[in-house]
């Protein structure tokens, strides 16, 4: 094993007792070199910042050197790289990084663990390695029951899962039993940074995960969140940003209730401020140019932007774009006038507790929401009416 490599080991080792500065923005960089064996048009990037999952645009063509770069507020930052091959297979990989410039060499072989190999690495450590990650490996043995279970269930039903609610139920139920299993375990190791990733990031998945809706277990989780873990993890960016998630999802806005308030730098620059926008209606569009409702929905709002003066109705997108340019081209084809966020960590959709796309919100003179999108009628067929009874 490289000497770097050593040293990084040390310094996750230290950086959970002395974790002080470690919770400040910092920024990684990491070169990635992919050999002849790699289609570099089949290799997808994201990383976890701590505060959401960010996906690097696919820009890179046929280059097989890669430089990443990217802001991040946890003590590492992890990098997951995604490889498709011809047969449509995944294969992937997930490297802890730091500040410190790093590099990693992959190349590709088939095989049946779905792993992208590496030849060389430097200043990064695998994050599922289990020979120097020993609560990883002793998490496996304990979870070994449960997993067998999940993984029988799901090779044998998943052409039905996603039209067989009996059979979802009964996977949705051995998929909990695993979580359960697997927190039961992480709670003998509440010190060790990755027993807080792996929580955070493989047993919460809020908001879209399987047992989002499971609220009992959900408020179970929070409360092991809040007493297993120290105030090193709960009180830090990444911690706090969970907590956010949690709360969202647990106590989502509601038609009948304040607006929660925000303020925020438009796309061009401008602060807004919902408290100074109080005397006159706002309309909230979340939305990203990868979803395709969304974008159907656009003449819609275009249609309540021609309709509703800027000086009686302010609309706002929140827009969920990770690709800048993707989202600033849409706005400029699609001639969308009206006032815009790129919110790419998601801090206003986690405020209202948004989780699917698109939602539209309408905010009264008061501060009041008068309209929330339910997921099951139209906007266009449900928000219509109630703005013609009160902006008409």
């Amino acid at each position: 094993m490289p000497v770097n490599i050593c040293k990084f080991k040390a310094l996750f080792l230290v950086s959970l007792f002395f974790p002080g500065a470690l919770f400040a923005q910092k920024t990684f960089n990491v070169t990635i070199e992919l050999d002849s064996s790699i289609n570099p048009k089949k290799v997808h990037y994201q990383y976890d910042n701590g505060k959401s999952t960010i996906f690097v645009p696919d820009t890179f063509g046929n280059n097989r050197t890669i430089v990443l770069r990217g802001a991040y507020y946890s003590p590492y930052t992890a990098l997951n790289v995604n490889y498709s091959d011809s047969a449509k297979n995944y294969f992937g990989n997930d490297f802890f990084l730091t500040d410190t410039p790093a590099k990693i060499d992959f190349y590709f072989k088939p095989n049946m663990d779905g792993s992208l190999d590496y030849s060389h690495v430097e200043n990064a450590v695998r994050v599922y390695d289990t020979v120097d990650n020993k609560i990883l490996l002793d998490l496996w043995a304990f979870t070994k029951k449960e997993g067998i279970a999940l993984g029988a269930f799901f090779n044998q039903n998943k052409g039905a899962l996603g039209r067989n609610d009996s059979i979802k139920r009964e996977f949705v139920k051995l998929y909990k039993a695993r979580v359960k299993r697997a927190m039961l375990f992480l709670q003998n190791y509440p010190g060790d940074y990755f027993s807080f990733w792996y929580f955070r990031n493989q047993l919460v998945q809020l908001p879209n995960g399987y047992l989002n809706r499971d609220t009992a277990f959900l408020k179970e989780q929070l409360t092991y969140f809040n007493t297993i873990f120290p105030a090193k993890f709960t009180k830090s960016i990444e911690g706090q940003n969970l907590k956010e998630i949690f709360d969202a999802v647990l106590s989502p806005v509601k038609t009948g209730e304040m607006a929660p308030a925000f303020s925020l730098i438009d796309v061009d620059g401008r602060k807004i401020d919902l408290t100074a926008l109080k005397g006159k209606y706002v309309l909230l569009d979340f939305w990203a140019t990868w979803c395709g409702p969304c974008m159907a929905e656009i003449p819609f709002i275009k249609e309540i932007r021609k309709k509703y003066p800027a000086d009686k109705l302010v609309i706002i997108g929140m827009s969920q774009d990770k690709n800048k340019k993707a989202f600033a081209d849409a706005i400029k084809k699609e001639g969308m006038n009206w006032l815009h966020f790129f919110d790419s960590e998601g801090d206003i959709s986690r405020l209202y507790g948004v989780n699917y796309f698109p939602t539209l919100i309408l905010i009264n003179p008061i501060g009041k929401i008068i309209y929330l999108s339910d997921g099951k009628l139209e906007d266009k067929d449900a928000l219509r009416p109630v703005l013609t009874r009160f902006l008409d």
